[in-house]
């Protein structure tokens, strides 16, 4: 009995998981980035740093 109520604990296989969710919407930068057609620094690049989660502090990129 006592075997059943022992549940081991699973590993996160990705440390990032523990993180809480970010309230930057990365579709709004998409659509910011795809669409600047001129003085990208200045629009998508501002844009991205303006929307960027920084209270997070994680800055992860999917390949």
């Amino acid at each position: 009995m006592e075997e059943e109520d022992e549940v081991p604990k699973l590993k996160p296989k990705i440390p990032l998981v523990l993180l809480p969710p970010s309230k930057m919407i990365l579709d709004e930068w998409k659509r910011l980035y795809s669409n600047t057609k001129m003085n990208f620094r200045e629009i998508a690049i501002k844009g991205f740093w303006d929307m960027y989660d920084r209270p997070r502090g994680v800055l992860t990129v999917v390949l």
